[in-house]
């Protein structure tokens, strides 16, 4: 059996809402780092 696979990552919040992929290079790793934040800190509904 083949796997594909990517080598993006997923940023998903706490209710599985898909908040976006980032590249696996620096410029997205920063990127992920910063939008993980913002994730972490939000209310949860």
């Amino acid at each position: 059996m083949e796997i594909s696979h990517t080598l993006k990552f997923a940023l998903v919040d706490a209710d599985g809402g898909l908040r976006g992929y980032y590249d696996h290079d620096e410029a997205g790793l920063d990127e992920l780092l910063h939008r993980s934040v913002h994730v972490l800190r939000a209310p949860s509904p």
